[in-house]
């Protein structure tokens, strides 16, 4: 149900923007740079040649639109991102359900569509469509109750490989997850190691290929075809630590660069109750519940990639107007469950701490299953019941 609610609401979402094709302008968003650019090379592969000249961006997003340029779709991404969307708010859903229950993972999952800016920076066609599910789903499979079999990490590989090939930098989170994942003591899969790291190292090589094909090098990246005045965007030159601060309060804050506001809407006052989020992940500390590791290392994760992006010269307030947030957004999921969580034990734990002075409670009173019927949940208890 929460997939059709999800992509119901993106079909909904792309069919008002002003920014699709035929609204106000025969091209729609993809008289944009980026997207004219995954268009380009989509329909290059749809005809079964791999980018050369304009190999601008990861072959990962583009490979997304090529079945329905194949069908002669004249936007080969909308349809397919519904679907992505959908299957988004019900990974998120199934996330929440294992740290609090169904009802609060089917807030969770919708109040991350629907009260951050994950839907309004999805709906344009950008690579972090690709990225924000594999996030997600490493996060599911990682808080998973019994260890995973090859199946899962196959899944976790791919998960890895597609990210590696949207986003170089973002497969370094996905694959960080995935590494807790397979490596959780007691949770250990050999075959579940094997699967992961073969099915990375397919993709992973795929896009290497392609990297050599184009330019003679495998590690030489589209990215290095981004020139800003001497540098372009492989080097190291175009992230600097000093912008941190800086970037961090104007795009999560203040929404201006140089002190001049600009269009676009700064992630925190989009959506004020991520602030919640720290309490979320206290609570979740403070619990015997087994996913807290996971949220922590992810958490953490989620940090240093913010603090990578921010320090890009193109990360900071004057990018907002061209989709700047979508670089932090497959942290929107995580962010928002943690923030939902410190809303529910705000609201709620205190009070339950309250009954549980009274009465013994007993564990099935305490039990919070989820459908899998796997994971207990003690968010708002110090300890688990006996």
């Amino acid at each position: 149900m929460v997939f059709l609610a999800g992509v119901a609401v993106f079909a909904l979402a792309a069919y008002v923007h002003p920014g699709r094709p035929g609204v106000t302008s025969p091209e729609g968003w993809f008289g944009g740079y980026d997207q004219s650019r995954y268009l380009r090379i989509t329909e290059g592969l749809a005809d079964w040649r791999l980018p050369t000249t304009g190999y601008l961006y990861g072959i990962g997003y583009p490979l997304v639109g090529v079945p329905l340029t194949w069908l002669g779709f004249a936007d080969p991404y909308t349809p397919v991102n519904a679907l992505l969307f959908g299957v988004l708010v019900l990974l998120t859903t199934l996330l929440g359900e294992r740290l609090r229950g169904l009802g609060f993972g089917v807030v969770a999952g919708l109040a991350v569509a629907l009260a951050t800016p994950l839907l309004d920076i999805l709906v344009i066609p950008w690579n972090a469509m690709v990225i924000v599910p594999a996030v997600v789903g490493a996060l599911l499979l990682a808080t998973s109750a019994t260890p995973l079999t090859w199946r899962g990490g196959a899944v976790l590989g791919f998960l890895v490989g597609m990210a590696f090939a949207a986003r170089y930098v973002d497969a370094v989170f996905v694959a960080a997850i995935a590494a807790v994942a397979l490596l959780r003591p007691g949770r250990r899969s050999v075959a579940a190691i094997l699967a992961a790291g073969g099915v990375a190292a397919v993709a992973v090589g795929f896009v290497l290929y392609t990297h050599d094909h184009a330019f003679d090098s495998p590690w030489t990246t589209p990215y290095s075809l981004h020139r800003r005045g001497e540098v372009t965007d492989q080097d190291l030159g175009q992230y600097q630590l000093e912008r941190v601060p800086r970037h961090f309060v104007e795009v999560f804050v203040t929404g201006e660069s140089d002190g001049v506001r600009q269009g676009g809407e700064p992630l925190l006052p989009a959506a004020p109750w991520l602030l919640l989020a720290p309490i979320g992940l206290f609570a979740a500390f403070r619990s015997s519940h087994p996913p807290r590791l996971v949220l922590g290392v992810a958490t953490g994760l989620s940090v240093v990639s913010s603090a990578f992006y921010l320090s890009f010269a193109a990360g900071g307030g004057a990018d907002l107007p061209v989709g700047g947030l979508r670089y932090f957004a497959p942290w929107f999921p995580l962010w928002g469950i943690l923030a939902a969580l410190g809303l529910a034990s705000l609201l709620f734990d205190p009070q339950y701490r309250r009954d549980n002075s009274k009465e013994e409670k007993s564990p099935k009173d305490l039990d919070s299953t989820s459908k899998a019927g796997k994971i207990r949940t003690y968010v708002g208890s110090r300890e688990p019941p006996s």
